[in-house]
């Protein structure tokens, strides 16, 4: 089956681990690390907020999304899915898990990032696949 099908190509629509992100607040989201097990991912956030004011950037827990069509993990609003605060001019590292069989091609991460205002959620595609 081939990898998930985009339309048109555009540039920068599929971003890579370790791109920066910018959440609400100016907060600079990333994702650090991805690592592959026999269950699944895990992925390594890092935030860094340039404010004077602690700030959560909420994301929940991403899903996956492979060449087979099917999203692996449960949605749940990233609003509601527990965050760590990032201190004022401090960082915050977290993880989140995935299960996902190892025989899934080209996963992709499917990633909410809280920006601009609270509650208004901008949509990322994460290749995780080359991890």
């Amino acid at each position: 089956m081939p990898p998930v099908p985009i339309a048109t190509p555009v540039d920068g629509l599929v971003e890579k681990p370790g791109a920066e992100i910018e959440a609400i607040n100016k907060v600079v989201l990333t994702l650090a690390k991805v690592e592959r097990s026999g269950d699944g991912f895990t992925f390594s956030w890092h935030t860094q907020n340039p404010t004077d004011y602690p700030t959560y950037v909420h994301i929940g827990t991403p899903p996956v999304v492979g060449s087979d069509g099917v999203i692996y993990g449960f949605y749940k609003s990233p609003h509601l899915a527990i965050t760590p605060i990032t201190p004022a001019k401090g960082v915050a590292d977290w993880t989140t898990e995935v299960s996902v069989p190892t025989d899934v091609a080209t996963p992709y991460l499917l990633l909410s990032v809280e920006s601009h205002a609270q509650k208004y959620f901008v949509s990322h595609l994460v290749d995780v696949g080359g991890s």
